[in-house]
């Protein structure tokens, strides 16, 4: 297994995203930076919601944004939007088919950096993806996509590190290449 450069620095960024998690009711919060193939960082944080079922992780939070945003810079989406709406488009970036689909995001994720802990510390523990997390990555991320949770002290220095590949976590998830994914059903009369 390849360790990356700088995980520290991932683990940093996955901090900073902590202290903005919204988790009134778990009092748990969590914080992930999501590492690209360019080198771009995407954060995320749990945001949670009376009603439990709305509520959305920091994983996936990540993932959302980078996907939503079509892997691009800040300010780069907004004059991609800008140039394609100018020119009769949707504005939903520049993929091919005017959506996410149309790129291949599997090798454009590289690694995401976790760190979670109960909402009065500032430190953090060794905190790993739950079960939806792991198969939102299964989609978008090739099995050798690199998890790093930390744990860390009150200052953000990293007092243990465990690293596995996404397919060590999720060996048999569903993925867009797996033959044993499930078909969606088209509507009756939409049948092919």
């Amino acid at each position: 297994m390849t360790m990356l450069h700088d995980t520290s620095a991932l683990v940093r960024r996955a901090l900073e995203a902590r202290r903005l998690s919204y988790a009134p009711y778990s009092r748990y919060r969590v914080g992930a930076a999501l590492l690209c193939a360019d080198g771009r960082v995407y954060t995320g944080c749990n945001v949670e919601n009376a009603a439990f079922g709305p509520s959305i992780c920091a994983e996936r939070t990540a993932f959302v944004k980078a996907i939503s945003d079509g892997g691009q810079r800040q300010g780069e989406a907004e004059e991609t939007r800008r140039r394609t709406v100018g020119n009769g488009g949707s504005g939903d970036g520049d993929c091919e088919n005017g959506s996410g689909e149309g790129r291949d995001w599997r090798e454009y994720f590289k690694a995401i950096a976790i760190v979670g802990a109960p909402a009065e510390r500032q430190g953090s523990d060794i905190c790993t993806p739950c079960g939806v997390c792991r198969q939102v990555m299964a989609e978008f991320c090739a099995p050798d996509f690199q998890i790093l949770c930390a744990s860390t002290d009150e200052e953000g220095n990293i007092k243990e590190m465990k690293q596995w590949q996404l397919q060590e976590l999720l060996p048999e998830g569903f993925s867009p290449t797996s033959p044993t994914s499930p078909t969606p059903a088209l509507p009756k009369g939409r049948e092919t």
